[in-house]
C-alpha cells in the first residue's frame, strides 16, 4: 500500500518501495492536470410567481448535468415551488449549486363593494394580501387596513415581487 499523493502538476510519477522482506514494488501513473474553469450559480433563493414559470440555466461549454429532478439538461423549467440542485461536470472537474424555489401569489386587491356607514362607526378597509411588499393608499398611508372617517373614494395599490394591484371603493359615512 502506497500512502497519497496529491499531483498539482502534470507528468508522469513513480514511486518504488523496499519491502520489509527486501522485495521491491514499483508503480507509475501518467497524471494531466485539468484546469476547473466551470461556473456553477444558481441565483439565490428564487421566487415563482403563480403561474409563470422560471427557468433555472448552469450551462457551460462541453460539460454534463445532473439535476436532483432527473433531467441532465443544462437548464430546467421549474414551475412548482422546492429544493433544486445540479452537479456540473467536464472531465474530471464537477461543482454544483442549489436553490430553494418558493412560491407565490399575484396580488390581488380587493377592498370590497361600495357602501354607507354611519357617523361615528368606526370602520376600516382592509387590504391584505399575502406576500405583499407594499400598501399604498390615496393619502400615501402605507399600512394594510385604513381608517374610514368620511365619506369619500379610497384606493389602495398592493404590489410584491409578482407585480401590482389597484382597488377603490365609494364610502359614504350618514348620520
Amino acid at each position: 500500500v502506497f500512502d497519497s499523493v496529491n499531483a498539482t502538476q502534470e507528468g508522469m510519477y513513480a514511486i518504488t518501495r523496499l519491502t520489509r522482506g527486501g522485495c521491491i514494488d514499483h508503480a507509475e501513473q501518467s497524471v494531466t492536470v485539468q484546469s476547473n474553469d466551470l461556473v456553477v450559480s444558481l441565483e439565490g433563493d428564487s421566487l415563482l410567481c403563480e403561474g409563470r414559470p422560471i427557468f433555472l440555466d448552469a450551462s457551460n461549454d462541453g460539460a454534463t448535468y445532473l439535476w436532483n429532478t432527473g433531467a441532465t439538461t443544462p437548464g430546467i423549467p421549474v414551475q412548482s415551488e422546492g429544493f433544486y440542485q445540479v452537479t456540473v461536470s467536464k472531465g474530471a472537474c464537477r461543482r454544483s449549486d442549489a436553490v430553494i424555489v418558493r412560491s407565490i401569489k399575484i396580488p390581488v386587491a380587493d377592498l370590497g363593494n361600495d357602501t354607507t356607514v354611519c357617523l361615528g362607526e368606526s370602520f376600516m378597509l382592509d387590504a391584505t394580501f399575502p406576500d405583499v411588499e407594499r400598501y399604498r393608499w390615496q393619502d400615501g398611508s402605507d399600512s394594510a387596513v385604513h381608517a374610514v372617517t368620511q365619506s369619500g373614494t379610497y384606493s389602495v395599490t398592493i404590489s410584491n415581487y409578482c407585480g401590482t394591484a389597484q382597488d377603490a371603493v365609494n364610502v359614504q359615512v350618514e348620520n
